[in-house]
């Protein structure tokens, strides 16, 4: 009997541990790097839906490439394509180009000391992000840096929602076709996604004295950019900001679709003071437990009558909230709690007409490819599906 309370008490101190070091590491980390919007900006990024153009597009850029080159990635796997990616920074670096790559350390497990010190030895300066350790090893371990962003030459950068595998080309038989969204910039975003790298390049190299980025009081104000830039706290004021702001229609596509419950609500009271809401999700599942812990939320906008599209043709991977015809904010963020709250993310927000057009066409297209999901599929359940619900709803802060 001993032994057993022995256990227990072990357990519990151990449950008060784990939860002190994320409550606390939380706090420290989003009082030592708050969110915040850029200053506004005007641009005319070029939008990309598909792995091979992107990946096309962002090599000819690193060829072309003069003077430096700054890279983050949330994941790069081992396989071809990344090790395509690695040869083109080295040849880069070894004509004199400065080049620098950040990958998140859980996110790029895959890329081991071989791979590490080939790139450094050809001159590429490396760092891994978000790297589990003392203090505060469990929340560090949940907290992630979930940016997509590169800056070449200071002319050209990039940001959205391709990360460098082989299932991003569409090569990967069990998601087929991956439908993605990605920005190229060549105007005044350029500076600002640079200073946005260039402080997650110091924090992981821990280097004191960080750029400083500029905070902006009225987004949008006579500008038609700008970037929100998150890291663990506000990306659910961001959106309830948001919703607050339609007038007509609210759509809504990301591969996960778990809110905390403000957000929900938001969204309920949208649609009871008349607005349309519409979800694209995808059909298929890339993590376990994502689609059973989307199921509460969808299962309640069904209910309002809100339409809830499942995506067909392949994988939908896109992050993207539109406002009416009035504002698009599109990135790295998912609408889930863990881009929420724990996440590093980077979005675009916009009223560029221009962009807005551009992207309601495409989100035409992806509605076309596909099914509406009903409250009959949702309903029906067997003991195992019952048990995954309930296990995601549990755990749907961590997915």
């Amino acid at each position: 009997m001993s032994i057993v309370l022995l256990c227990l008490s072990l357990i519990v101190i151990l449950i008060i541990f784990i939860w002190a070091d994320i409550y606390f590491g939380k706090r420290v980390f989003t009082k030592n790097n708050p969110s915040l919007y850029s200053e506004g900006f005007n641009d005319t990024p070029q939008l990309f839906t598909d792995g091979g153009e992107f990946f096309d597009t962002l090599f000819a850029d690193i060829e072309n490439a003069k003077h430096d080159i700054s890279v983050s990635f949330f994941i790069v796997k081992k396989d071809a394509l990344s090790r395509l990616f690695f040869q083109h920074l080295k040849e880069a670096a070894q004509r004199g180009v400065s080049v620098s790559l950040l990958i998140d350390r859980l996110g790029s497990f895959r890329i081991g000391k071989k791979v590490i010190k080939e790139i450094e030895e050809a001159g590429v300066r490396f760092a891994f992000s978000h790297t589990p350790n003392f203090p505060f090893i469990f929340f560090k371990a949940l907290a992630r840096n979930h940016r997509k962003i590169a800056v070449i030459d200071g002319e050209i950068s990039y940001l959205g929602g391709f990360n460098v595998a082989k299932e991003y080309l569409g090569e990967k038989p069990k998601f087929g076709p991956w439908r993605d969204y990605h920005l190229r910039f060549t105007g005044d975003a350029v500076p600002i996604v640079q200073s946005v790298f260039a402080k997650d390049f110091a924090k992981a190299k821990q280097i004191k004295n960080e750029p400083h980025l500029n905070k902006a009081t009225t987004p949008l104000e006579q500008k038609s950019y700008t970037f929100f830039i998150s890291n663990g706290s506000s990306v659910a004021h961001h959106y309830i900001e948001l919703f607050n702001k339609a007038n007509a229609s609210i759509f809504i596509g990301s591969p996960y679709f778990i809110p905390n419950h403000p957000v929900m609500m938001a969204l309920v009271d949208a649609v009871k003071r008349g607005i349309k809401v519409s979800v694209l999700v995808p059909k298929k599942t890339d993590h376990l437990l994502v689609q059973e812990a989307s199921y509460p939320y969808l299962k309640q906008l069904l209910e309002l009558g809100c339409p809830v599209y499942q995506y067909e043709k392949g994988f939908y991977h896109g992050k993207l909230c539109m406002i009416d015809s009035s504002y698009v904010d599109i990135g790295t963020a998912n609408f889930d709690r863990r881009s929420f709250f724990l996440n590093s993310e980077m979005n675009c927000l916009s009223s560029d007409q221009q962009l807005i057009k551009l992207l309601q066409q495409h989100i035409q297209q992806d509605i076309q490819s596909s099914s509406i999901l009903t409250l009959d599929e949702l309903t029906k359940s067997n003991p195992i599906q019952w048990t995954k619900r309930a296990v995601a709803s549990f755990v749907a802060g961590l997915l």
